[in-house]
């Protein structure tokens, strides 16, 4: 019963972001996730780190 709560949880999210993002940047963006981790020997939680830090840059006022 749990894995099928998981699945449903994945297949929501992947909903969510493709009505987001749309199937096309959706797929692209998977890929270019997969290259950088690849590249960089990046782990999945990196990646999220590496965004939340490009995130809270990007919001810092112009020096």
């Amino acid at each position: 019963m749990e894995k099928e709560q998981n699945l449903d949880l994945i297949n929501k999210k992947k909903q969510f972001l493709i009505d987001e993002l749309g199937q096309d940047k959706f797929e692209k963006s998977l890929t270019a996730l997969d290259e950088l981790c690849d590249k960089y020997s990046l782990k999945p939680y990196q990646i999220i780190s590496i965004a939340e830090y490009h995130r809270f840059v990007t919001l810092l006022p112009s020096v």
